[in-house]
């Protein structure tokens, strides 16, 4: 099932609510049940084989997660991880052969995410730092549905004590504040997402079947696609969050505004905040971090990187990607440590990052490292009609006459409105490290309040997005990872 299907908007979404506040009525324990029961029946619908999977992992890992608990040693925690890394290969190696993974039966929906979460689980186990849990707490912890396909990743200790608040389905204005945030993320998602992912898609159908885009199609296009993962991950970031508050759960913050960042460090720490932190907590800083001089410190990130690439597949797409990125980081490492004077001003620090992340999206969009290649040609001007591949037609570019309007819309967006989490500020709508500030440059910051005139503009929202959804229905592309 899927946050934009229509039978999880009318029917799952409202029926798993009110089943939560009904139960709520005798206690806590029931309702944690009640979430877990509807949680396994979000990610078997349609697919219940999966169910098998997803169950049989969660019996390993609590197994040993117990175990860890009691006694903790690290040959434990090594078949235990072990058995989680198994999986993880042995299912993306399944799905090798299918041109699209996405769409391949043998791909459980989120199995990369599931498997970072137990490790984080086992890992928070074998430290210390994991209390004594039920089945049931420990179930929900892994399968909670509105973060189980695409993150957050969350730690126990963030997670596990507010399922015994009494904060969890008991305040009404949970319902109505989580709903506004998920109408937010539907809008990004249908509205924009889905739109510039039509544009994007064009151009590289055309690179993978041979042809080279004119410049402005070939930029135009990665500029689609770089604005549309953007605006796909953000939506489904805000619909997580008001999923999970409209149950009485804060979901740890996930995504903060990443092309806005001045560097390409920063940019790791805005795009993918809890998979960045579990790198760097389960990996980076374990493998010596920044602490063994600067040559070792430079292997460590290519180290990462590459995981992080072969964590969303096993191609050498993924593998180009996170090269790319430790490249750039590295570049950036070693521009810090030699103290060059020199200090880009804001807007061409931000340019400058955007750029980079851009260039590396293309290989991770790619079908195949043949067509990044084509579309890095049609980017610096290579012909099309070269023996690379054949002239467009009109036909190959049929939707574009609109895409300056979406582009310019999703840029102006990006980079110069406020994200969801400083709207919605008041009501602390994510858990974060560090205080909402009203972001820089930001001229005007609204503060959403329960009024009549906002219940008018997300009635309108609303509509559109429907409206939206009816017309382009597409999955988000975080899913097939």
């Amino acid at each position: 099932m899927s946050f934009v299907a229509l039978e999880f908007l009318f029917g799952f979404l409202p029926v798993a609510i009110l089943a939560a506040w009904i139960v709520r009525v005798w206690s806590t324990r029931h309702t944690v049940t009640v979430l877990v029961a509807a949680s396994l029946l979000f990610y078997g619908w349609g697919r219940p084989g999966y169910l098998g999977i997803l169950i049989g992992s969660m019996i390993w890992n609590y197994a040993f997660g117990s175990q860890l608990i009691r006694m903790p040693g690290k040959m434990l925690l090594s078949i235990a991880i072990g058995g989680n890394v198994l999986l993880l290969v042995s299912v993306k190696i399944a799905t090798m052969s299918f041109v699209d993974t996405a769409l391949s039966p043998l791909l459980p929906l989120g199995i990369s995410f599931i498997v970072i979460q137990q490790i984080a689980y086992l890992t928070d186990a074998y430290r210390g730092t994991i209390g004594r849990q039920s089945i049931a707490e420990y179930m929900l912890f892994t399968c909670f549905f509105p973060r189980i396909l695409a993150g957050p990743i969350v730690r126990w200790q963030e997670f596990v004590p507010q399922l015994r608040s009494n904060h969890l389905c008991a305040r009404f204005d949970d319902v109505i504040v989580g709903w506004s945030i998920f109408l937010v993320g539907l809008g990004k998602k249908v509205m924009l997402a889905n739109t510039l992912g039509g544009l994007s898609d064009t151009v590289f159908a055309l690179a993978a079947n041979g042809a080279v885009p004119p410049p402005y199609y070939a930029w135009g296009g990665v500029i689609a696609f770089g604005l549309q993962l953007y605006f796909d991950f953000s939506g489904y970031s805000d619909m997580a969050v008001g999923a999970a508050r409209m149950f009485g759960i804060t979901l740890p913050e996930n995504f903060l505004a990443p092309y806005r960042a001045e560097n390409i460090a920063d940019f790791w720490r805005r795009w993918h905040i809890s998979l960045y932190r579990f790198l760097r907590d389960i990996l980076y800083i374990p493998l010596g971090g920044n602490r063994c001089g600067v040559p070792r410190t430079l292997w460590n990130i290519f180290i990462v990187t590459l995981c992080a690439g072969l964590w969303h597949g096993f191609a050498w797409t993924f593998v180009a990607w996170g090269a790319l990125h430790g490249a750039f980081l590295s570049v950036y490492i070693l521009w810090q440590k030699r103290g060059f004077p020199l200090s880009l001003p804001k807007v061409l620090a931000t340019g400058l990052t955007t750029a980079c992340v851009l260039l590396a999206w293309i290989p991770f969009r790619s079908p195949s490292l043949a067509t990044a290649l084509r579309m890095y040609g049609g980017m610096v001007g290579q012909l099309p009609d070269t023996p690379t591949g054949p002239l467009l037609t009109a036909a190959d570019i049929q939707g574009w006459e609109y895409a300056p309007l979406w582009i310019g819309v999703g840029l102006f967006l990006a980079y110069c409105c406020p994200t969801t989490q400083h709207i919605f500020r008041v009501y602390d709508p994510v858990l974060h490290e560090r205080e909402i500030a009203a972001p820089k440059g930001i001229l005007w910051v609204p503060s959403w309040k329960p009024t009549a005139r906002w219940g008018v503009a997300f009635a309108l929202l609303t509509a559109c997005a429907l409206h939206a959804l009816a017309w382009r229905a597409t999955p988000f592309l975080y899913f097939q990872f």
